[in-house]
C-alpha cells in the first residue's frame, strides 16, 4: 500500500474510476489518526493563515487590539484561520486542495505572522534557501547579460541594479488556457506595441511551437528565445 501512495505521488489522475485516482492519496490522509485535514480554504479568494504565539498558547478568545487590526489589515475580505494548539497536535497538517479548493495564493499572500520578527525570518528563509538552484540563475545571468550587450550597442542604458537594456514577454499558449483567453498574434501584438521602444529587443519566453506566431512582433522588433542561447 505504501508503494501504490509513492506511485500515486509520482502521477496520478483526477478520474474517480481511474485505477490510479488521486482521490485514494486523500482519502490515506484523512484517514490517518495522525494526521487532520485544515479546516479553511487555501484559494487566496477564501482565507488568510494567521500565526500568533499568544493565540496558539491561550486561544482565540485573547486577541488583541494590536493583533486584531494587523490580521485585519493583512487579510482584507478574507476570513483569518489562526494556527492553534490543536492544528499543532497532528503530525501531518494538509492542506486540502483537491476538492474545491485550489492552491494559487503566494505564500507571503496567504501566511500570516502578526510578530514582524518572526515574520521577516520566515520570508528570509523561503528567500534565501527555496529557489531553483545556482545553475539556473547563472545560466539565465549569461542570458541577459549577452541580450543586454546587444541592447548597448543599440543605445539602451543598463540601470543601477544591472537590470533593463531590453524586454520581455511570458507567452502562454498551450496550458491552462479558456477558449476565451486565446488570442491571435494579430491580437498579441495591436494589445502590446506601445508598450516596447523603437528598435528593442524583445526576449519571449513561451510554450507556442510555431516562432511563426511571433511574425507580427518580429516586423518591428529582433526577437531571441530560449533555444537561440540553449
Amino acid at each position: 500500500e505504501y508503494k501504490t501512495l509513492l506511485d500515486l505521488a509520482s502521477f496520478c489522475e483526477h478520474r474517480r474510476k481511474s485505477e490510479i485516482f488521486c482521490g485514494k492519496i486523500y482519502e490515506k490522509i484523512i484517514a490517518s489518526p495522525n494526521s487532520m485535514v485544515a479546516p479553511f480554504g487555501t484559494g487566496s479568494s477564501l482565507s488568510c493563515l494567521v500565526f500568533d504565539v499568544t493565540i496558539f498558547e491561550e486561544g482565540i478568545d485573547n486577541i488583541s487590539e494590536k493583533v486584531e487590526s494587523s490580521v485585519k489589515e493583512f487579510c482584507g475580505y478574507r476570513s483569518p484561520a489562526y494556527y492553534t494548539a490543536q492544528l499543532g497536535l497532528p503530525h501531518v497538517l494538509h492542506f486540502n486542495t483537491f476538492n474545491e479548493n485550489r492552491l494559487l495564493s503566494h505564500f507571503y499572500e496567504f501566511i500570516h505572522f502578526t510578530d514582524p520578527v518572526i515574520d521577516n525570518h520566515f520570508k528570509r528563509f523561503v528567500r534565501d534557501f527555496m529557489h531553483y538552484s545556482d545553475s539556473i540563475f547563472c545560466a539565465a545571468g549569461k542570458i541577459i547579460r549577452s541580450i543586454q550587450r546587444e541592447s548597448l550597442d543599440r543605445g539602451f542604458v543598463i540601470d543601477e541594479e544591472g537590470g533593463g537594456g531590453y524586454s520581455s514577454l511570458h507567452v502562454r499558449r498551450n496550458d491552462l488556457q479558456y477558449k476565451d483567453a486565446l488570442l491571435t498574434e494579430d491580437r498579441w501584438f495591436e494589445n502590446t506595441q506601445e508598450i516596447w521602444n523603437p528598435n528593442e529587443i524583445l526576449y519571449i519566453s513561451t510554450d507556442e511551437t510555431q516562432k511563426k506566431f511571433f511574425d507580427p512582433f518580429a516586423l518591428k522588433h529582433d526577437l531571441r528565445f530560449l533555444d537561440d542561447y540553449w
